[in-house]
């Protein structure tokens, strides 16, 4: 399967990619599946209905039922045995990354680049704001023209606290997950510092001596 470029979240690029290479239809395309039941050959960005809140990572049975009837009939030949039995041997122009989940190689701020340029970064704001936990379903990318903070889902792999990643549009624990601290994930913003925040601060500091 082509690993696209641009991180969109996943569901988004691998539906179609998946639509083609194993004649999968869209949810509601001449099958019994709603589109609005969020499944990844849906619309996962249809309202979020309670039961569907994890829908964007499944595929539906008509999915399902795509891909097992295409996988029969590739199988019934010796060609498409052969192709889909025999595992690809690792090598210099192949690497294994099957160990390696891609959430922990390209980090939050470096998502969030992805999606809307360079200047981008995860809002750490919104940390305080919500619980870590949150950034699996909503990681919240800075648009900096717009001066808006905008959900975005992480990628699979992504920590979501300390011992913790993102899998499915869940937080899991993981024995091979980093050790973080939870107060301060993701550490600072790129490039921002002490004097810059003080800078940037539109408010007015006083003296508790006072009071």
């Amino acid at each position: 399967m082509a690993a696209p470029r641009a991180l969109e979240p996943s569901w988004r690029c691998y539906s179609h990619i998946n639509r083609n290479s194993l004649s999968a239809r869209h949810d509601g395309e001449n099958n019994p599946c709603n589109a609005s039941e969020r499944y990844i050959m849906g619309s996962p960005d249809a309202e979020k209905k309670p039961g569907t809140e994890y829908n964007p990572w499944l595929f539906s049975p008509c999915s399902v039922s795509y891909f097992t009837s295409f996988l029969k009939e590739k199988l019934s030949s010796s060609r498409g045995y052969t192709c889909l039995v025999y595992a690809v041997e690792a090598s210099a122009d192949i690497p294994d990354v099957s160990d390696k989940l891609l959430g922990q190689v390209i980090k939050p701020d470096q998502q969030c680049q992805q999606f809307f340029g360079n200047d981008s970064f995860f809002c750490r704001a919104s940390e305080s704001r919500r619980s870590i936990t949150e950034i699996c379903q909503a990681m919240l990318c800075a648009d900096v023209l717009r001066g808006l903070c905008i959900p975005h889902i992480a990628l699979t792999g992504t920590s979501c606290g300390d011992g913790k990643v993102c899998i499915n549009g869940q937080c899991v624990s993981d024995p091979y997950a980093p050790q973080l601290d939870e107060n301060c994930t993701f550490g600072d913003r790129p490039s921002y510092s002490c004097s810059l925040f003080i800078n940037d601060f539109m408010g007015n500091c006083y003296s508790t001596l006072g009071y």
